[in-house]
């Protein structure tokens, strides 16, 4: 099993970027926004821990496909779970 790390803070204009299980869970800590023509990956069995008052804009492209068993989650107000 890949190992994780303890939380990964993202914030501001993402560039092409690959959120990987490795680095899950992803904690939102300012507003996130995916530029015009750049392209936010998130892998399955990734978490993404939204703080309050953040959110995630995109205006390129977001690719988040989990699979059976593997699924990407979600979770708003930043809790730890």
């Amino acid at each position: 099993a890949p190992t994780r790390a303890d939380t990964t803070n993202v914030g501001g204009s993402i560039l092409d970027a690959i959120w990987s299980i490795e680095n899950s869970p992803y904690r939102v800590t300012s507003t996130v926004t995916v530029p015009v023509s750049r392209t936010l990956v998130i892998e399955p069995g990734v978490v993404v821990l939204f703080t309050s008052g953040t959110k995630l804009f995109v205006n390129g492209s977001l690719r988040a496909v989990g699979a059976l068993g593997d699924t990407i989650r979600f979770k708003g107000g930043g809790g730890a779970n």
